[in-house]
């Protein structure tokens, strides 16, 4: 009868003015927490994909300095862009597009990427940042010549 019944009593520690604060400091941290961790994920999914269209650019125009324009066993410009889109490992082929450009003795190949966004923040932005990535490799001495072509690597083994 006299006694306090104890699972009523406020902590020691909490202290006079602890009433759900604890609460919504949590909710602020846990918000912030979760944005920096989705944020680091996405900057990894973005360094990942710059490397693997870095790659893949670099694998096309070393096949294409070695074998376009070449008497002998040479390719076209849909095979260098055949070559740049197997070797784009990791990324949603459908949705990269390969350009391969031959001026002179030079071959240039262009391959650009929509990275998808982890999570999206508004309905808005469906589609992520736009990856590019860039490689110009010197021909075999003999060929020349100008030509330009777009591909979609949709059909691509």
């Amino acid at each position: 009868p006299g006694r306090e019944d104890r699972s009523m009593r406020r902590p020691r520690w909490a202290g006079p003015e602890a009433t759900g604060s604890t609460t919504v400091e949590l909710a602020w941290v846990g918000g912030l927490f979760f944005l920096l961790v989705g944020l680091v994920i996405q900057g990894a999914v973005l360094f990942y994909t710059w490397q693997a269209l870095t790659h893949a650019a670099q694998t096309g125009a070393r096949t294409g300095a070695l074998c376009f324009g070449r008497p002998l066993a040479g390719c076209t410009l849909a095979d260098v862009a055949a070559v740049a889109c197997r070797a784009a490992v990791g990324v949603e082929r459908a949705r990269l597009s390969v350009e391969v450009q031959a001026r002179g003795d030079l071959l240039q190949v262009n391959l650009q990427y929509p990275v998808p966004l982890v999570a999206p923040v508004a309905p808005v932005m469906t589609e992520g940042p736009r990856l590019f990535a860039s490689v110009t490799a010197r021909r075999w001495s003999g060929a020349g010549g100008e030509a330009q072509q777009t591909f979609a690597c949709v059909n691509q083994p």
